[in-house]
């Protein structure tokens, strides 16, 4: 697997956590 591939799902990965976050804030 190419290293830039793993660090985008690595960040995809945290983006989805913040915006989980994000929501149950809102909530």
């Amino acid at each position: 697997m190419h290293r830039r591939t793993l660090y985008r799902m690595l960040y995809n990965e945290r983006e989805n956590l913040e915006s989980r976050q994000s929501i149950g804030l809102e909530q």
